[in-house]
């Protein structure tokens, strides 16, 4: 992976200049909150740190989510400093193995597992970067700030004033300047199973509404809206080594486009096979598969969102209304099973609930505690339907 080519952080970057700030105790609404909060009450029960709630995570590691924090980790420092991502990945694992000494074999075959998707997944990310040249590429865009907490006074837009003692907080990845036209954007990464389904869902995604509204707040302009950077969570498919068409040359590789993988992954394995003719070849005999895996975009893709002043009034009113209810001490609380239940983390203690059995044993053994300043990791982890 090469060094972005960005600015320097500036320390001054995301300093308030809204001129009211939240009481040091007031209670934080997060999008986690409200996701799980109109998704299934009962598990923001045992989900959320709000007042009245248990704070329980998931006391054994969620694979799917553990290996998007550990991409997310490897690329903020890289474009933050260009650092090297095998050593972040190992800081990012350390505490991890740490937390689970005595190792068992198993859990050593899980770590080394996590560890080489999530660095073959950056590795190939920066392969990909590198070339791209479509909407929003790197050599557009300018960092002004890497990631940044935000905490600001619930505003009721229905009387304009703002409330001390309800908090509206969340964490940015970024914001970058697009050089072309000067315009402010949020940067933002995702880790997904399918790139399609993923889009499909921004349209909807009320997490970029929300940090669009506290952004604009926070630096006293515009933001025009997020940049998403999309990964799949899947390493690309090797090219098979065949018997080669190619005069002279005894080996080859598959042509066969139903390959999973993407051009630069395949011209990687060019240059491997071939090594001083990969650039004459790939003009000649895999130019149609190389054309083929350009256009397919299945690994990784970037995608602008933005929302109309409509949009974002519409759900400034919606997130108070909706913090009212979360921070009533006698809100009902119920379930609401649909297809997101088999992606639920407190599935089994739900089912044991309905059949009048004991759950309380099943929330003791097998959660625990959210260890307190974790509130951003539960943002990613109420959206794992969609991740």
């Amino acid at each position: 992976m090469t060094t972005a080519n960005y600015a320097p952080v500036p320390e001054t970057a995301f300093d308030a200049v809204d001129p009211v700030a939240p009481y040091e105790d007031a209670p934080e609404i997060h999008i986690s909150d409200v996701q799980m909060f109109t998704g299934c009450r009962r598990r923001w029960r045992w989900a959320s740190g709000l007042p009245g709630n248990f704070n329980l995570e998931p006391a054994r590691t969620y694979t799917p989510f553990y290996l998007g924090r550990a991409v997310h980790h490897v690329l903020e420092h890289w474009y933050r400093d260009g650092t090297d991502p095998r050593y972040t990945l190992a800081e990012f694992m350390r505490p991890t193995a740490r937390k689970m000494k005595p190792l068992w074999d198993e859990e050593k075959a899980w770590l080394l597992e996590q560890y080489q998707q999530a660095l073959g997944m950056c590795t190939h990310y920066g392969l990909w970067a590198e070339k791209y040249r479509g909407p929003f590429c790197d050599r557009d865009l300018e960092f002004v700030a890497h990631e940044r907490s935000f905490k600001l006074a619930m505003l009721n837009p229905s009387t304009g004033r703002y409330h001390r003692e309800i908090a509206s907080a969340g964490r940015f990845d970024g914001l970058v300047r697009y050089k072309p036209d000067g315009t402010l954007w949020l940067w933002e990464i995702k880790t997904c199973r399918s790139l399609h389904e993923r889009i499909r869902l921004l349209a909807n995604e009320i997490q970029t509404t929300s940090y669009i509204i506290h952004a604009e707040r926070l630096l006293g302009e515009p933001v025009s809206g997020v940049i998403y950077t999309l990964l799949r969570k899947k390493l690309p498919s090797a090219p098979k080594v065949v018997e080669s068409r190619i005069p002279g040359v005894p080996l080859a590789l598959s042509r066969n486009k139903s390959i999973d993988t993407t051009a630069e992954w395949y011209y990687r394995a060019i240059k491997q096979l071939h090594g001083a003719d990969a650039p004459k070849l790939a003009k000649t005999y895999y130019h149609d598969i190389l054309m083929h895996l350009m256009s397919e975009q299945e690994f990784f893709t970037r995608v602008a969102v933005r929302r109309s002043e409509h949009e974002k009034a519409l759900f400034a009113q919606e997130l108070w209304d909706v913090s009212q209810e979360m921070l009533n001490p006698g809100v009902r609380v119920y379930s609401t099973p649909g297809y997101h239940c088999g992606f639920c983390p407190f599935k089994d203690p739900c089912l044991a609930f309905n059949a009048g059995d004991s759950h309380e044993a099943m929330i003791e053994t097998q959660f625990r505690p959210r260890p307190k300043g974790d509130v951003e990791d539960a943002e990613d982890e109420s959206k794992v339907v969609h991740e």
